[in-house]
């Protein structure tokens, strides 16, 4: 569906960043793709292949999370994480580019130092299960940290964009009146939805964890598909804006903001 949306929307006007977004979306649907393969191929050898595993299929789980296979899976996990971080980031950026008085890094800076905390400890977690021959789950707080950080980051640019939206949507109802109003509120309840999906499993896969529960595995591993359908919620919403009220929106934003929406 983002896909045909941002192919059915394409002109001479915006060719070049819808094409940079369909490039997007596809990274992200072929990481996902992986990741699934990855965990089906890993579940096999837990559960029929190397059933017989002293301690069992979760204990082959945990030893043997070194493996190719399973280090495949890590990674496109850890490098989707890595660009829904940065569509928020881009997205906060777009959206505080009109804020009158202050300047757009005063607003950015805070995320910018997150994500560059979470990229560097995601090369943390990829370098722990290259060397470490184990889970990260065996080093639980070097994992926290990390989860920590990207969800700190996630939640923060969640509430900067909601606020802002929602002073569009009162500077939209004094300009335009209450019959445009439906769209700039759907917009700001799926941003925040879409962003507080990944964070919400973020939560819950830090407390389970740090709790050393075995919901964690669980969790872990629906963690990948939720961070990408909530990337392709934000652009599907971003891009679903009928003609008539994306005029009205362009009357709110600086002309900068308006071409990248």
């Amino acid at each position: 569906m983002c896909f045909k949306l941002l192919v059915r929307q394409m002109d001479r006007t915006n060719r070049r960043r819808h094409l940079i977004l369909l490039v997007f979306i596809s990274v992200l649907f072929i990481l996902g793709t992986i990741f699934v393969y990855s965990l089906s191929e890993f579940t096999q050898l837990a559960f029929i292949e190397q059933r017989n595993f002293p301690g069992g299929p979760s204990a082959y789980e945990n030893d043997m999370f070194w493996i190719p296979v399973d280090e495949l899976g890590v990674a496109v996990w850890v490098i989707g994480n890595w660009l829904m971080d940065l569509l928020l980031v881009w997205r906060c950026i777009v959206i505080f580019s009109a804020l009158p008085g202050v300047p757009i890094w005063a607003v950015v800076v805070l995320p910018s130092i997150l994500f560059c905390a979470s990229f560097s400890t995601g090369l943390g977690v990829l370098f722990l299960v290259k060397t470490s021959h184990s889970s990260p789950y065996g080093s639980p707080k070097f994992t926290i940290i990390y989860f920590a950080t990207t969800l700190a980051l996630n939640v923060m640019v969640t509430v900067f964009i909601a606020a802002r939206l929602l002073y569009y949507q009162r500077r939209a109802r004094t300009v335009f009146g209450g019959m445009h109003m439906s769209h700039y509120s759907n917009l700001a309840s799926i941003l925040v939805e879409s962003a507080a999906l990944y964070s919400i499993f973020s939560i819950l896969f830090v407390m389970t964890l740090a709790l050393h529960h075995p919901l964690s595995d669980f969790i872990a591993q629906c963690m990948a598909p939720v961070q990408t359908v909530a990337s392709l919620l934000i652009i599907f919403q971003a891009k679903s804006v009928p003609k008539q009220n994306n005029e009205h929106v362009s009357h709110l934003l600086s002309p900068t903001s308006a071409r990248l929406l």
